[in-house]
């Protein structure tokens, strides 16, 4: 509601008094339009009355057109609010100590609007940044956090000092379900899976329009105001979340494990989720604003300051996961969190992130702590199979490749190494360094965008080799490329026909399978009877071929040439022809299907 109200108002009613109607179904508030430049609003009073009369009704009418409010003939004026904005999550706490929301204004940058909250008269302590602060875009958010207090409207004021008020419609907290959740933070791609208790089967973490933790302010027209402001809704996606996730969207999970952030931020300071930095789950599908510095990657492994983005990016996955609890009903105290890490980070490190992971939790979800879990034994306890009596899971992931054994149905033994697909398109030395495949297939795919512009400025702003594959990797599902046939921007068809670079992926690949009959005779175990694969990274594997029998047949002919026992027998490699769905999904899943102690 866009209320021309008096604070004072509500020194006597509440906003649920406004909301509640009559016996006559009527409410005590309504607005309805005389012509388009005048508005008629009804207020009606309850009183005991005489059992006839039930309240006292006040009208007073607000014309437009620039005429101005005349108190004397109890005339209003309708002064343009042109702005637009969010509340996230739009839920009313039960608790207000559970309370954290973050509130958006969204309007052109010359525009300087306020907000105040309030719950009853009392006005409400909330912090606010902006990105843009010089005017670097044409339009600026405003964003604003309430902690541990609930409000009941929003009280707004421009420049000149006219005065409105916001009445959000809360949906009420409930806390009756509980929710699971996996988080495989990865060197190049994040996912998460979620299961709810009565439900078989986890799934990627989504929402819809009806659990969206990004609430519109303004129900819009073709005739409203706001017209021009909506089609700025690309600024809200890329610095905020999108306001549907999954598969009706262009944004899903997994999502690039990048940080985005305003130009200047002092790491210094407190640093707030979706104030100043936010995961951009349009990194690649979208270009930039000019206020926001280069996206942060690599952030898994980074030391020193560094430390901080991999604290704040949590933070922003944490905040994300307490939202769609409490959008769905979910109790906080109850809700199971897993991360995972690869064996091959050290101790240090592990112990560092997962002291970021509960802290973080105690933060938006109150006592308790996180669980974690090997990616080598999330992967394997997915894959297992009830024919797989000698199994090897691989995961290969952007920065690092982690392998569980396991024998008769018990996982035996897990190893993990900095070496991923991440190897293949970047230096380990210099990350910015060229890359042969790159520069070759950079000039192929410029030529097939050469006439969208948007995808064409998103490649330019890339410089990291890495990052300029991954931006290949996603084209297929970008819109902007929609009237493009798939298979000319595929980079797995382009990989795959091309055959100036295929020995480049079959020595990775045979280096892998190298390093795992190392460990075989180590171990004195015999070949595997099977093989599986998940991770992003597997997908490269049919740049090789999609041919699993084939691949089987290489595969067993490297354990024979180096002397690993039981190669008489037969291999079979597991997960190639499924690749079409997401590798990544396997960790996650892992975890949540598992009854092994984490």
């Amino acid at each position: 509601y866009l209320l021309p109200l008096k604070q004072r108002f509500f020194e006597f009613f509440s906003v649920e008094d406004l909301q509640t109607p009559f016996s006559d179904g009527s409410s005590m508030m309504k607005m309805e339009n005389i012509n388009d430049m005048s508005v008629k609003v009804y207020l009606r009073i309850p009183i005991k009355g005489n059992g006839s009369v039930k309240f006292v009704e006040y009208t007073k009418i607000y014309y437009g057109a620039g005429n101005a409010a005349d108190a004397s003939r109890n005339q209003g004026s309708i002064v343009e609010a042109d702005f637009t904005g969010f509340i996230m999550p739009n839920v009313k706490f039960t608790d207000s100590n559970d309370a954290l929301y973050k509130i958006g204004c969204v309007s052109t940058f010359k525009r300087n609007y306020q907000f105040s909250f309030y719950e009853g008269v009392n006005q409400q302590k909330a912090t606010n940044d902006c990105r843009n602060k010089n005017g670097e875009y044409a339009y600026k958010a405003v964003t604003y956090t309430l902690d541990k207090q609930n409000f009941d409207y929003i009280v707004f004021a421009d420049a000149y000092g006219n005065r409105g008020v916001l009445v959000p419609m809360f949906a009420p907290q409930r806390s009756t379900e509980q929710f699971k959740f996996a988080v495989d933070l990865g060197t190049s791609n994040t996912h998460i899976e979620v299961i709810k208790n009565g439900e078989l089967e986890p799934h990627a973490l989504a929402y819809g329009q009806k659990d969206s933790p990004m609430v519109k302010m303004f129900v819009t027209s073709s005739n409203d105001i706001f017209n021009d402001l909506l089609e700025q809704e690309g600024l809200e996606e890329y610095d905020f979340l999108p306001f549907v996730l999954g598969e009706d969207s262009m944004f899903k999970f997994p999502t690039r494990t990048v940080l985005s952030y305003a130009k200047g931020v002092d790491w210094n300071n407190v640093i707030l989720p979706y104030e100043l930095v936010n995961i951009p789950f349009a990194y690649n599908k979208r270009v930039a604003n000019d206020y926001n510095d280069s996206p942060q990657d690599n952030i898994k492994w980074g030391k020193g300051q560094a430390q901080r983005y991999i604290s704040v990016f949590i933070d922003c996955l944490m905040l994300m996961l307490r939202n769609k609890v409490i959008m769905n009903g979910g109790n906080l105290l109850q809700t199971d969190i897993t991360w995972f890490y690869p064996i091959s980070m050290s101790p240090k490190r592990v112990n560092l992130i997962r002291t970021t992971w509960n802290t973080a939790y105690r933060k938006y979800f109150g006592n308790g702590a996180t669980k974690s879990m090997t990616e080598s034994s999330a992967q394997y306890f997915f894959r297992q199979n009830a024919t797989a009596t000698n199994l090897v899971s691989i995961d290969i992931g952007g920065g690092t490749t982690d392998i569980a054994f396991a024998k008769d149905g018990d996982l035996q033994n897990v190893t993990s190494f900095k070496f991923a697909s991440n190897d293949l398109f970047e230096s380990s030395l210099d990350a910015s360094l060229h890359n042969g495949i790159i520069d070759y297939f950079k000039k192929v795919v410029e030529d097939k965008i050469k006439d969208i512009d948007e995808l064409k400025k998103i490649l330019d702003t890339n410089t990291k080799p890495s990052n300029i594959a991954s931006f290949f990797f996603s084209l297929p599902d970008n819109p902007a490329a929609a009237n493009l046939d798939r298979s000319v921007i595929d980079f797995d068809v382009l990989l795959s026909d091309d055959e100036n670079f295929k020995i480049v992926f079959i020595i990775f690949y045979t280096a892998i399978i190298y390093h795992i009959a190392q460990i075989l005779r180590l171990k004195n175990m015999t070949m595997p009877r099977h093989i599986s694969f998940s991770g992003n990274g597997s997908k490269i594997l049919r740049v090789i071929t999609p041919d699993d029998k084939l691949l089987a047949k290489f595969t067993s002919k490297i354990f024979q040439l180096l002397n690993v026992d039981g190669t008489d027998g037969k291999l079979e490699i597991l997960g190639l022809g499924d690749m079409s769905s997401s590798p990544k999904q396997a960790t996650c899943k892992g975890a949540l299907v598992t009854n092994h102690p984490l």
